[in-house]
């Protein structure tokens, strides 16, 4: 029998994005140090904080199609506010908006786009999936010693590239989950669209500091391919285009085991 205490959340992600109403179009939360970066949150989580926040609106219509989040200044420990409002709603889509804010001070934004898919139309898939052995095969990769919080929330087994290659391609291709067993949602996805090693720090060779300022999420996958996922391993494979004064980017693809098109994404990114 376990003597773990019992929790409210069993899973960290939850905690760390729970919200609670403080007026319509209101909702209050506060920071997760589980999540940390290095100066302040892991970008991953305001993202998912932010689409948590629409998906908890009890009027609105649809699952996540796609989102673009603006963050725009660091986030400070402790509480915080995200207001939402319906911009507008059509037939089969809808359109919100999402604004973390701190005090008087927005911090970041997001424009989320849903939509309810019809059931039969005609159907195409040109991308594909990188070739990659059973996660299992494959040894997980230790980032504790980085020092980064958020990273101890995935495990992460590598396939292609490494995680220090100074000079050479940013392109690689991983397994990745959470480690305490949380089955993929929407939430979820968004958060690991973020949970990928910023290319610069490949490309230079280290770890320096980073942030993500605008950051692009296309949802593939409908609620029912999520749930058969589960809590499975995902393979992304990603790569950045360029980095240089200052600022890179990357573009990446993310795939359950069966091989369904989950989500893609990209970003922009500061370096130092």
């Amino acid at each position: 029998m376990s003597t773990r205490p019992p929790d409210r959340f069993a899973h960290a992600l939850d905690e760390a994005v729970a919200l609670h109403p403080a007026g319509p179009g209101r909702w209050a939360g506060r920071t997760a140090p589980a999540y940390w970066n290095i100066v302040g949150p892991f970008g991953g989580w305001s993202v998912a904080l932010l689409l948590q926040a629409v998906l908890n609106e009890p009027g609105r219509h649809g699952d996540p199609l796609g989102m673009t989040a603006n963050l725009m200044a660091r986030v400070e420990e402790g509480p915080l506010d995200v207001l939402t409002r319906c911009v507008r709603t059509n037939r089969s889509t809808e359109f919100w908006d999402a604004e973390m804010r701190q005090g008087d001070a927005a911090y970041a934004q997001a424009m989320v786009t849903l939509g309810q898919r019809p059931e039969a139309t005609d159907a195409f898939l040109e991308a594909r999936a990188p070739d990659a052995p059973a996660p299992e095969t494959l040894a997980p990769q230790d980032r504790s010693g980085i020092g980064l919080r958020w990273l101890e929330r995935y495990e992460f087994r590598p396939v292609a590239g490494a995680s220090s290659q100074e000079g050479g391609s940013t392109r690689t291709v991983h397994w990745m989950r959470e480690v305490d067993g949380r089955a993929l949602d929407f939430t979820g996805l968004a958060a690991c669209c973020d949970a990928i090693v910023p290319r610069i720090w490949l490309h230079a060779g280290g770890v320096r500091p980073v942030s993500t300022i605008s950051l692009n999420i296309y949802f593939h996958a409908t609620a029912a391919g999520l749930e058969a996922a589960g809590d499975d391993y995902l393979l992304v494979e990603a790569i950045g285009r360029r980095g240089h004064r200052g600022m890179f980017d990357h573009a990446a693809t993310i795939w359950s085991r069966a091989g369904e098109l989950l989500a893609t994404t990209e970003q922009i990114a500061w370096y130092k």
